[in-house]
């Protein structure tokens, strides 16, 4: 028990860590025990939040709770932010996709958000169905897009500790329907990239996902260029993509905006229809 809130020994250490030095500590010390009484509150069983206090306010906590295990890596991410150098305190306060692993409970607060999450996620199997399947890379990249539709069924169905295994499965999914994507562009291209990104993608599956996307998109870009026949299907993918870009980030930072997510997974199953038209 720490000044009346009841936490575990091991919460309780870090939040005296917090608060032995500078007044900056000490009132996020505080802040720590709002979100912790919000949660009490909220009448969840364990955790304390979605989003790490860095990058939020109280009253951006007050409608759901990260399992207990996420609490000591929030707390210590936040003091470890403290007294940086700018550049230094920039990168900690990176967003959460940028991050290697961060298992966000955020969505699914409802049977029907979660409905709309599974409706949402059906879209990638019947892409993937259609996509051609000429040569082996390209039906490995059908099957990966099956596979994300999958994955992300899987994991807005689940509840309880599982569920963080299988939101690690649909990020390493997306990842890979990036990887494969990327090797059916990139036909003829060293395979050192490809090895050393498959390598690394279950470890870190957004920052294999980010690089591939990038790449993937200046390739196709490069092809509308010499294909101008192709311009208005590049066009109608363009701005598909720059949507579920925009939702994404939305996604990230509204967490308890109900629906973001859903429409994320329309705009990103459009984009990938689209990438359909440009691969035949």
């Amino acid at each position: 028990m720490e000044n009346g809130i009841d936490v575990s020994q091991e919460e309780c250490t870090c939040l005296k860590m917090v608060a032995v030095n500078g007044s900056d500590q000490t009132k996020q010390l505080d802040e720590l025990h709002e979100l912790r009484l919000l949660c009490n509150k909220s009448n969840t069983k364990e955790g304390i939040l979605h989003k790490p206090p860095h990058s939020a306010t109280s009253s951006q906590f007050k409608h759901g709770c990260l399992l207990k295990e996420e609490r000591i890596e929030i707390i210590s991410r936040n003091i470890a932010c403290i007294g940086q150098p700018p550049w230094k305190s920039l990168w900690c306060q990176r967003p959460v996709w940028l991050q290697g692993f961060y298992f966000s409970n955020a969505g699914d607060r409802s049977l029907v958000e979660t409905f709309a999450n599974i409706l949402t996620s059906m879209p990638f199997i019947f892409v993937g169905l259609h996509t051609p399947r000429k040569r082996l890379v390209t039906r490995l990249y059908a099957d990966s897009v099956v596979g994300v539709g999958l994955a992300s069924s899987l994991y807005h169905s689940s509840r309880g500790e599982i569920r963080n295994v299988l939101r690690w499965g649909d990020y390493v999914m997306i990842a890979a329907a990036n990887l494969c994507l990327s090797r059916v562009l990139h036909k003829g291209k060293s395979n050192m990239l490809f090895l050393a990104s498959a390598t690394v993608l279950p470890f870190h599956p957004v920052g294999v996902a980010t690089i591939h996307m990038g790449m993937n998109e200046v390739t196709l870009a490069r092809k509308v260029l010499a294909e101008p026949r192709l311009r208005k299907a590049y066009g109608i993918h363009a701005i598909s993509t720059l949507a579920g870009a925009a939702l994404f980030l939305a996604d990230d930072t509204h967490p308890d905006t109900p629906y973001i997510h859903a429409a994320w997974h329309l705009a990103a199953a459009f984009g990938a229809a689209t990438i359909n038209q440009l691969l035949e």
